[in-house]
């Protein structure tokens, strides 16, 4: 009981530290990506909920699961930042909770002592929840997919251990479903989340190959490990070849290649293993498009050092799975996590919160090495250690927390410590527009541009700040600027997207009339003819018919959306261009439109669910419409016989 007691109390003080350090950091506002993944969230109240989750655009399974915990707040977008991250913080706790957990279960093979099989658990979860590498996941609202995935694979690692044990004692079909429950069900979950999800059994084959034995020695759990673990994985690497063309084509988008952002990670997870081992304050950021690209072989020179240094870190993991498996599992388990988003796929080369799980390696390398000093050298010097790497940790991102309380000394400690990061520049200028401070824009523009004149994204922004916030003219040297850096642009072409949208949303609310739009719409064109924006060339004629809309040109309207059509049919696109036909009183395109809308969700049953009463009612209003067209034909017959001069 004594122990119990103690156990809880050192719980309890371990999630009061995790709170107390990220306290000031919750009121933080949105960020990137958030933006682009949460803006629908006004359209629940009109569409309802699941027109939202069921049309997410984050990766192939659209995340839905992430989606709804994100509807359930949507109240609170886009004002109520604060609100959103508490949740992200709450579940990071929840996820804390699960590792203890999972340690007091690999607990015995890890240590001989009671002492260090109870501290164990206890310090292996501290380390991960105190990291400062973890501090953009729980900040970053959008990274809940990240979170959630991750516990939906930390509850099905754990039921697995339960069953798992169960079955090596008793061999009982009972538990062999128990086992199937778990790890099917929350690898489905996880994938709902996000497609990290589907990694639970790469991460089961790392336990089962490093700290654990005794599985899957009858014939029974083989056939189980066969369709529960190797078919997952089967099925992932299938999807992925199948899918290479595309993925292939997405690097468009990108200013690197497919090649060089392969020769880029092993410099990215070098990166990533120096911020976990060696924690300081400024080395954490949610700005990465600073990251130097591996252009090819030896370019740098160094390069070929962390290629090196990759491949001998996973042999020696493998090396050591037995002989000594806590090391084999730190290694392996690293590079497992990172085996998805470290890939060939055509994502961005760098991110902290790819560490989220990943990190859970190094953590426990880190809590078994005090578990051995407390085993060799006694209690105390093992809670020492313990107590040391919790206090740095903690005030490694208590400060990096703090600094976040102050918004502008942020972004300006970002943007010179990262003076090559787009992205900081580009957040600094955003508040020096939420501070009306024109001139300290143009100043921070002028410098940021000096060296990324080729990042359109800024251009774009400057226009909308200019034009819808500041209410100013955009001068014509403005849009010539533009024009001229068309064919140049090397910055990722989705943020120069959302940069349109925004225009396009404040010109149609009526928030920015100062926005030229025939200039504007033949910027968007123009943008259709350049390779880096084909992916996105849908998005880019939905916005040119908008923006026809809202000048009043139908004709421009309908050809643009009918091309949004043809390169990607999508929802949105199909209800906008019913929309128009019946604003335009046309009968026959409507009713061929609505019948191709109908025949698109018959072969996406997916999306049945989320465009059900968008579709009934563009339905009746196309009813109505050919109803009142055959009742003035009607009028006019019978006006026709009853006129004696015909």
């Amino acid at each position: 009981m004594i122990r119990f007691m103690l156990r809880v109390i050192l719980s309890g003080g371990i999630l009061l530290l995790v709170a107390l350090v990220y306290r000031g950091a919750l009121h933080t506002s949105f960020w990137g990506d958030d933006y682009y993944n949460l803006y629908n969230l006004n359209l629940i109240d009109s569409e309802g909920y699941l027109y939202y989750i069921f049309n997410g655009i984050a990766g192939p399974s659209g995340r839905p699961l992430s989606l709804l915990t994100f509807a359930w707040q949507h109240e609170s977008w886009p004002l109520d930042s604060y609100s959103f991250k508490v949740v992200n913080f709450g579940i990071h706790l929840i996820n804390g909770i699960l590792i203890y957990f999972l340690g007091r279960r690999l607990a015995p093979g890890v240590s001989s002592t009671g002492s260090g099989r109870e501290l164990f658990p206890l310090l292996t979860a501290a380390l991960w929840l105190l990291h400062p590498i973890q501090i953009t996941t729980v900040l970053y609202v959008v990274q809940r997919m990240t979170q959630l995935a991750v516990f939906a694979t930390l509850a099905g690692l754990y039921g697995y251990l339960y069953f798992r044990e169960k079955y090596i004692a008793t061999s009982s079909l009972n538990n062999l479903a128990g086992m199937s429950f778990f790890v099917g069900g929350s690898m489905v979950l996880g994938v709902l989340a996000k497609e990290i999800g589907i990694l639970l059994p790469l991460y089961i084959l790392v336990l089962e190959g490093t700290l654990l034995s005794g599985m899957f020695k009858d014939i029974r759990s083989r056939w189980w490990g066969g369709c529960f673990l190797i078919a997952p994985l089967a099925v992932l690497a299938g999807y992925m070849l199948m899918n290479f063309n595309s993925t292939l084509l997405d690097f468009q988008t990108r200013h690197f290649g497919m090649l060089e952002r392969l020769l880029t990670q092993p410099m990215v997870l070098f990166d990533y293993l120096a911020k976990i081992i060696l924690p300081q304050r400024g080395a954490y950021s949610i700005f990465n498009d600073d990251f130097p690209v591996v252009t090819g072989w030896l370019m740098p020179p160094e390069m070929i050092v962390y290629l090196i240094g990759i491949a001998a870190l996973l042999g020696l993991g493998w090396h050591y799975r037995r002989r000594c498996p806590i090391f084999g599992f730190a290694v392996l388990w690293f590079f497992a996590g990172h085996a998805l988003e470290s890939s060939f796929l055509s994502l961005e080369l760098y991110y902290e919160h790819r560490n989220y799980l990943p990190l859970l390696g190094p953590c426990v390398l880190a809590a078994w090495f005090v578990t051995r000093l407390c085993d060799k050298y006694g209690d105390r010097l093992g809670y020492m250690a313990a107590f040391v790497m919790m206090a740095l940790l903690a005030s490694v991102t208590a400060k990096e927390t703090a600094s976040y309380e102050d918004p502008y000394l942020k972004a300006v400690e970002r943007a010179s410590v990262q003076p090559t990061s787009v992205r900081a520049w580009s957040h600094l200028m955003d508040l020096y527009v939420l501070m009306d401070d024109y001139d300290r824009y143009l100043a921070t523009f002028s410098q940021i541009t000096t060296n990324h004149n080729h990042a359109l994204l800024l251009y774009i922004k400057k226009v909308y700040f200019t034009a819808c916030l500041f209410k100013r003219e955009v001068p014509e040297r403005d849009w010539d600027e533009i024009f001229a850096n068309l064919d140049l642009d090397e910055w990722y072409a989705r943020g120069t997207i959302g940069a349109l949208d925004e225009i396009v949303e404040a010109m149609l609310n009526r928030d920015c009339r100062l926005v030229n739009p025939y200039r504007f719409v033949e910027l968007i064109i123009r943008l259709t003819d350049q390779p880096r924006y084909f992916k996105y060339g849908d998005m880019l004629h939905q916005l040119a018919s908008l923006v026809c809309i809202h000048i009043g040109d139908g004709e421009c309207a309908l050809t643009n959306i009918n091309e949004a059509i043809r390169l990607n049919p999508l929802p949105k696109y199909f209800e906008l261009h019913l929309k128009l036909l019946i604003g335009m009183q046309d009968k026959e395109g409507a009713q061929a439109t609505l019948a191709e809308y109908r025949n698109y969700l018959k072969k996406n049953r997916r999306l049945i669910i989320a465009n059900k009463a968008g579709l009934d009612s563009l339905d009746k209003q196309v009813l109505q419409m050919a109803d009142a067209t055959r009742g003035d034909e009607s009028r006019s017959g019978a006006e026709t016989a009853q006129d004696p001069t015909l």
